[in-house]
């Protein structure tokens, strides 16, 4: 995707590349806010802190799964929540 300003000069453009997007600060996100989240699949996300995957959020039905671990096939199921950012606040709690 490129990026044009109202003030864009030809000879120059900015490109982004979708590797995941941050969350936004709020007080009621602790830690979480630092996570980095990328969509795997339609109702899977993968959580990363830094340079470290700790885990996934999974979609099902209207409950968000928890999953710790760096690897899908190898995560185990921690919590079960009813919101997204409650999700991603327990996987951040248990990274410090």
């Amino acid at each position: 995707m490129t990026i044009i300003s109202p003030d864009h000069d030809a000879t120059t453009s900015t490109s982004t590349a979708s590797t995941g997007s941050p969350i936004m600060a709020h007080p009621s996100m602790g830690t979480s806010t630092k996570a980095q989240v990328t969509p795997i699949t339609a109702t899977v996300f993968q959580v990363s802190m830094g340079d470290r995957i700790v885990g996934y959020v999974e979609s099902v039905d209207a409950i968000w799964k928890v999953r710790v671990g760096s690897r899908l096939a190898h995560a185990a199921h921690v919590h079960t929540a009813t919101s997204f950012a409650s999700a991603l606040r327990h996987l951040a709690q248990g990274v410090r």
